[in-house]
């Protein structure tokens, strides 16, 4: 119950209306897929990045499925719960590193995608490569 917890408290913590794409209808708060599927396409946006997106959607919804079934199993073990921990941990820290390389991204020259090296304000997101 608490690795499935963990889950639904990333879900609350996660979505936002910024998430949801002009002309389309807010998915339900508890639609874990379409949420995270919505935070996959906002922390991977680029073209350059439809391999992590995928994976991140693929990994959310595979989680989801596992901790739920570990949710209402009668039969799992503890070591069922030490294997939901496990992917709980690795998706939230998959997501989180996914949005740490989005804020990297953003200081990334307009030209180039090189990391910018320049103070230079007269020419902001110009790496000077």
């Amino acid at each position: 119950m608490r690795v499935r917890e963990c889950l639904v408290s990333f879900l609350g913590e996660t979505t936002a209306d910024e998430l949801v794409p002009e002309g389309t209808q807010r998915p339900k708060q508890a639609d874990s897929q379409d949420w995270t599927e919505l935070l996959a396409n906002a922390l991977a946006p680029a073209e350059s990045a439809a391999k992590l997106r995928s994976y991140l959607q693929k990994l959310a919804v595979e989680t989801w499925e596992s901790v739920n079934w570990l949710t209402h199993a009668k039969n799992a073990v503890r070591m069922d719960a030490e294997i939901g921990l496990k992917a709980v941990e690795h998706l939230l820290g998959v997501f989180t590193a996914a949005r740490l390389r989005l804020g990297w991204a953003s200081v990334r020259c307009e030209e180039c995608w090189r990391p910018c090296v320049s103070a230079d304000s007269t020419r902001p997101g110009r790496c000077w490569w």
